[in-house]
This record gives structure tokens, C-alpha cells and sequence, in this order.
């Protein structure tokens, strides 16, 4: 058994595709089904075996199997003849394997009916085979479900040489199949062998074996059981029918459906469920946002260049600990000293001294002993903790003496010696 999901024809409509088998009342199922995307189409299959167990199956499946490897890529323009051959190589398939094992395959054979849908622009073209009584149905996509195909039984031949239906009904052999794979026969000649029928957006094509069509009960209520769904989901339906109805045979469907294929609805207990759950997911962030300490962010200071000599500069702040360094006057020389400071606390807000200024030394008085001593770079301080007030160094700390200029650096040349008068006033 294989189905296809839905495929866009040319123009704009599907080709929605459903395919479901049961053993129903037997023990084993004979009946193979198929149905498969082909160049240009849609090719559909349902055999249903004779000969009883595997023997059946194996029949239904090498009639199935030569139907797919034949019309795989089926000719545009002559698909009868290209039906009609594959037919013949499967009936003549199923010959061989009687005449290699008679003991085994005789009395046995299979039925088939096969739909090779080709899709065209604004509408598709089905063109049907059958031998046996599988049949072909069509359900319009407004109208009661109508057969296509006629039952190769003795029923059929009687009614067709005049005989009243309910008469041909309860003749004892009603149900004999005249024409089935597997006997000597041209499927050319096989009567009412082929039909062509035109297919419009909503109809729906359906191929079944005699297990399904023999109990499906009131064929006027099957137009409400199957519109509406998915091709797949009509075939479904349409088993448990004939299982409802107590089918003693195989029941076997195969659909195809042209036109848009339905969305299959989304129940509303799910869409709940899922908005639900996202309300569930907002309300906990919201909580947990809320739930969180703020941390106050403290602003942190572009660091400045340049630092007047005597400002005091603070260390880097460790886990236990912070080293503060300041300067201290001794003589002439500044020495950078370190103290240890308590760690201090998150909230402690900077307050800039409003009395702290800066007095910078120019830079052409210095001799060149005379450098800034520049931290250790393990003292570095990030520049947002303030120094303490007890650090502050007072604006009017005098320069070194170092720094001085000395009163003998005047240059010489300024001063008249005393013994140069008396020796102009002599000439």
C-alpha cells in the first residue's frame, strides 16, 4: 500500500491523494493497493488476489508491481495503449507463474482496476482499466457517488444479454468472474475494458476491490462521510464502512481527490493550550524580574592625565583589602607611602571636596632631577572611589627647597670690577 501527499496541478488545484487496505473478515489480506506520483499525474492501483493466503498476495502483488514499472512515465498522447499494454504484461506475468507452478497457482489469479490521472491546466483526465469486479467510483463534488466501471461477473453478462437486474442479482452464479488476470485472454477485447473520465476541481475518484463496494450500505449517505477531508482520511472512512457493515472479504480504498486539499482543522482545546502556556512563560518573567535586586550602578570617571604632584591617587580595591598610597613631604623629596584601607561598601557615593584644588607646577622650573614618581602599577585605583578628607593635601604646601633658583646663576657680565675706572681717567 502507498499514498502520496497533495501536489499542485498546473493550475493552482491538487491532486490530494489517500490509500487504506484491511484484512476485514479474512485471515489474511490478498488485496494490494497503490498509488503514486508519475510524470504528468497520478497512477492508481487496487488488485485484489484470488487463490487464497500468500498465494493470493502474491498474485495482487505481481500484477501491482508490473502496472508501476510500466506506466512510471506514461505517454501524453496515447495513454490507452499504454494502459492496455501494461495490463497485458501483467495478466501475462501472472500466466507464467501458473504455467511454472500449476501445482501451487492453479485456480488462482487476480482482479485490477487501475486510474492513470493526468493533470492539466483547468482540469484532469482519468483514464481507467479494469478486469474483474474491482471497481471505480466517482463522487462529484456536488452529486450522489456514481459507478464508472462495470463487474466482468455473470451477473453483468446476464443483464447484458436483457435479463432484469434483480433477476441477474439472485442467479447462482451471479458473483462468477468471466475475465480476470491470470486466464488466457487480449485485454483489447475484454468488454467495457477502458473508459476516459474528465474530472473538475472537487470530484474525487475512488478505486476499490468487491470487499468495500459490496458493504457500503446506503451509497447516498457517503457524499456527507466523505467531503469535507482529506483524501487519506476518506479512504479511511471508507474501510471502517464496510467493516461497520460486517464485510467478510479484504476491504481495500484508494482516493484521489482534485482540487484544494483541506486543512485538517486544529482542535480548539490545543490553540488553548498553547496560548496558555505562553501567558504561563510571561507572567513567571515578569515575576522574576520583578523578584531581582536592583544593583545601583555607580557612574564611572574618564581618568585624568597629568596629576599635580601631592594629589592623593588610591589602589585598586582586593577582595580583603585596599591599598591607598599618598605622598608625603620629607625635605625635599616626595615618597609615595602605602596605607592600608577597609574594603568599602557597594552604596558609598563619591562626594567630590569642594575645597580640593589643583595647583599645577610649570614645567620649565624643574631641573631634570626634579620627576613626577609615578605609582607601581599593582596601585592602580579604578577612578570612581574617592580619597578619603583625612587625605587631602592643602593647597598651600610650599615647593621644595630643591626647586629654588640660587642667587649665583645671574650671569657675570653684569658686574663692573672696580679697578677698570682709574684706568680710563688716566688717558
Amino acid at each position: 500500500m502507498t499514498a502520496a501527499s497533495p501536489a499542485k496541478a498546473a493550475g493552482g488545484a491538487v491532486l490530494d491523494l489517500g490509500c487504506h487496505t484491511d484484512r476485514g473478515g479474512r485471515e489474511h489480506n490478498e488485496d494490494t493497493a497503490m498509488v503514486l506520483r508519475v510524470k504528468g499525474g497520478v497512477l492508481a492501483v487496487v488488485a485484489d488476489g484470488m487463490g487464497g493466503g500468500e498465494i493470493g498476495r502474491t498474485m495482487s502483488q505481481q500484477a501491482e508491481a508490473v502496472l508501476r514499472e510500466s506506466l512510471r512515465e506514461p505517454s501524453v498522447d496515447e495513454p490507452r495503449t499504454q494502459i492496455e499494454q501494461a495490463v497485458q504484461l501483467a495478466n501475462q506475468m501472472l500466466l507464467n507463474l501458473i504455467q511454472v507452478n500449476p501445482a501451487r497457482f492453479a485456480r488462482s489469479g487476480s482482479t485490477l482496476v487501475c486510474a492513470l490521472v493526468q493533470q492539466h491546466e483547468r482540469e484532469a483526465i482519468a483514464h481507467i482499466g479494469n478486469v474483474g469486479d474491482s471497481r471505480a467510483y466517482l463522487l462529484p463534488a456536488s452529486g450522489p457517488l456514481r459507478q464508472l466501471t462495470v463487474d466482468h461477473t455473470r451477473a453483468w453478462q446476464l443483464r447484458d444479454q436483457g435479463m432484469p437486474h434483480e433477476q441477474a442479482d439472485k442467479d447462482p452464479a451471479a458473483h462468477k468472474l468471466i475475465y480476470t488476470l491470470g486466464m488466457e485472454l487480449d485485454v483489447q477485447y475484454v468488454p467495457n475494458f477502458y473508459l476516459r473520465q474528465r474530472l473538475t476541481p472537487g470530484d474525487c475518484l475512488i478505486l476499490c476491490s468487491d470487499g468495500l463496494s459490496g458493504f457500503l450500505g446506503n451509497v447516498a449517505e457517503l457524499g456527507n462521510l466523505l467531503r469535507g477531508v482529506s483524501a487519506q482520511r476518506a479512504a479511511e472512512r471508507l474501510v471502517q464502512r464496510a467493516q461497520q457493515n460486517k464485510t467478510d472479504d479484504n476491504a481495500t480504498a484508494v482516493v484521489v481527490r482534485y482540487g484544494v486539499s483541506p486543512r485538517p482543522a486544529v482542535p480548539w482545546l490545543k490553540l488553548l493550550a498553547v496560548f496558555g502556556f505562553l501567558g504561563l512563560i510571561l507572567t513567571l518573567s515578569v515575576l522574576v524580574a520583578r523578584l531581582l535586586p536592583t544593583i545601583p550602578v555607580t557612574p564611572t570617571a574618564e581618568p585624568t592625565v597629568g596629576t599635580v604632584i601631592g594629589a592623593v591617587t588610591t589602589v585598586t580595591s582586593q577582595p580583603t583589602e585596599h591599598p591607598i598610597a599618598t605622598l608625603e613631604e620629607s625635605g625635599s623629596n616626595l615618597l609615595p607611602t602605602s596605607t592600608r584601607m577597609p574594603s568599602p561598601t557597594p552604596t558609598f557615593t563619591p562626594t567630590p571636596t569642594p575645597t580640593r584644588t589643583s595647583v599645577p607646577r610649570p614645567l620649565p622650573t624643574r631641573t631634570p632631577t626634579q620627576t613626577t614618581v609615578a605609582p607601581p602599577p599593582t596601585l592602580e585605583v579604578p577612578p570612581t572611589i574617592a580619597p578619603p578628607p583625612t587625605l587631602e593635601v592643602p593647597p598651600t604646601i610650599a615647593p621644595p627647597p630643591t626647586l629654588e633658583v640660587p642667587p649665583t646663576i645671574a650671569p657675570p657680565i653684569l658686574e663692573i670690577p672696580p679697578t677698570i675706572a682709574p684706568s680710563v681717567t688716566s688717558r
